[in-house]
């Protein structure tokens, strides 16, 4: 949409929902924020700097969630957020300051909401020194006017594509989190928004109602705040993944181990149990094409002596098998005679069966069903790589023994290609259980590494580095959520 000039742009923003003109400012306070968060040299960040550049963060990822969900929480973080980000003075911080300003508006303040939105788009002008920098983004706020509400919120930043003289400055400087990790968050939600692929709402919901001011604003407010997000992250992908276990810390061997959710008709559970084994030692007879050192019946025979009490486990294997065998029908791996019907029927109803006896497994899988994993990156496998000795000296028992199973499967799921050819993705059921393994150790390990220094100096020695990648227990385990809430779409 054209607009003559200011004024013109103004009078079309009280015409429009309150939404509307937070989203707008929101995106042109955004297209400034490059000047504050991409830096030429270390020795321009300054702890002010850091504060200002959390602050305008704070400001606009708040105006941000504003635009779709204006709870009375959301408004009132709003309102704190312009508050703390009026004490910095450029042009970036004004226009941050103006979205959320314009986010703490009541809805009846229409008229104020489309003021701070204009205000938003002429400061986030005026932080572009160049009149091409200034003509890029006043053409980018008035195109925002063409879209909806829910088109804005994954639409590119800057429309089309990114101007020149960004792009040019992007490369020639670095992010702030490459001098200060404390900002990862920050730089990778900036870079989410700007490709029109925004971080998970509710996740950004959380971190911006659930931090509070003084934490916010207080001493040392950059370290602190990175820690609330990565325990919002951790505990997010923790419910993302859940599954009916209990994962906790055993003192007495200083190691995290997993508990099965109580079984529940148990008798009914253990008949279901003999019949799928009989019918698996049917299946291994005669020309049926089942081996015992294939990976289905090396998980049943895993499944029926050693996780017999465990629901969850036993649901997840037995419908990833159930999976599997239809899998192979298909394309004629397997043969669909009797007894491999047979077993695949016992299976089926097996899972079926403890779906049935236990509400929050059938609840998961429903969850689980209706996730859509990515592809793992090829620069993550070396991360899971590294993981992998450490989740095996960090855990015990049953959950050592599986992420020594787990990992080294999802590594291989990810590298085959499926029959159909379509990009080769991890498993869901073994991705599911190490990540939600993994979020509920890192919640864990960070409440006991606070309540004790000795617990500290037993779960991240500054002298321990993986192999590969030369992390820290702490480093490595952050990492790992970053790659769960990825896999999982999250992020």
């Amino acid at each position: 949409m054209a607009f003559r000039d200011d004024d013109e742009f103004e009078a079309w923003l009280k015409t429009q929902p309150q939404e509307i003109c937070v989203m707008i400012a929101t995106r042109a306070a955004m297209r400034g924020w490059w000047a504050i968060a991409w830096l030429w040299d270390d020795n321009s960040l300054t702890d002010r700097h850091r504060r200002l550049a959390l602050s305008t963060g704070r400001a606009m990822l708040i105006s941000g969630v504003a635009a779709v969900s204006p709870t009375p929480e959301i408004k009132e973080a709003a309102a704190d957020a312009a508050f703390a980000a009026a004490a910095f003075r450029s042009a970036a911080a004004d226009a941050a300051r103006s979205a959320a300003r314009s986010a703490a508006r009541s809805a009846a303040f229409r008229s104020a909401a489309a003021d701070a939105a204009r205000s938003a788009a002429a400061d986030a002008a005026r932080s572009a020194a160049a009149d091409a920098a200034r003509s890029a983004a006043f053409a980018a706020v008035h195109s925002d006017a063409d879209h909806s509400l829910e088109a804005l919120r994954t639409r590119l930043l800057w429309g089309d594509e990114r101007p020149d003289f960004l792009s040019d400055i992007l490369k020639r400087s670095r992010p702030i989190s490459a001098s200060d990790p404390n900002f990862d968050f920050w730089i990778r939600w900036y870079e989410a928004a700007d490709r029109g692929e925004p971080l998970d709402f509710d996740l950004q919901y959380r971190i911006a109602t659930e931090i509070p001011d003084e934490i916010w604003t207080g001493e040392d407010a950059p370290r602190r705040v990175a820690e609330e997000i990565a325990r919002i992250e951790a505990e997010f992908l923790a419910d993302k993944t859940r599954l009916a276990e209990t994962v906790s810390f055993n003192a007495e061997t200083g190691k995290f181990r997993v508990d099965p959710a109580p079984m529940e008709n148990a008798p009914l559970i253990g008949a279901m149990l003999s019949r799928t084994e009989d019918a698996l030692d049917d299946a291994l007879q005669g020309r049926n094409g089942l081996r015992d050192d294939m990976r289905d019946v090396r998980v049943l025979r895993r499944t029926h002596a050693r996780y017999a009490n465990d629901p969850q486990r036993i649901e997840l294997d037995y419908t990833s098998v159930a999976i599997s065998l239809r899998r192979q029908f298909e394309i004629k791996e397997l043969a669909e005679t009797d007894d491999n019907q047979a077993l695949l029927e016992a299976v089926e109803e097996g899972a079926l069966a403890i779906r049935a006896h236990h509400p929050e497994v059938a609840e998961n899988r429903d969850r689980l069903a209706q996730q859509k994993l990515r592809e793992l990156p090829e620069e993550d496998r070396a991360l899971l790589e590294d993981a992998l000795p450490v989740l095996e000296e960090l855990s015990e028992e049953v959950m050592q023994e599986d992420f020594r199973a787990d990992i080294p499967q999802l590594l291989n799921d990810a590298t085959q290609p499926s029959p159909s050819g379509a990009p080769p993705l991890p498993g869901v059921d073994e991705t599911t259980r190490i990540f939600y393994r993994v979020s509920r150790i890192k919640l864990l390990r960070d409440e006991l590494n606070k309540a004790s220094k000795k617990g500290a100096q037993i779960f991240d020695s500054p002298e321990f580095k993986t192999l590969r990648l030369g992390l820290t227990v702490s480093a490595l385990l952050a990492e790992m959520v970053r790659l769960g809430l990825f896999l999982f779409g999250v992020i």
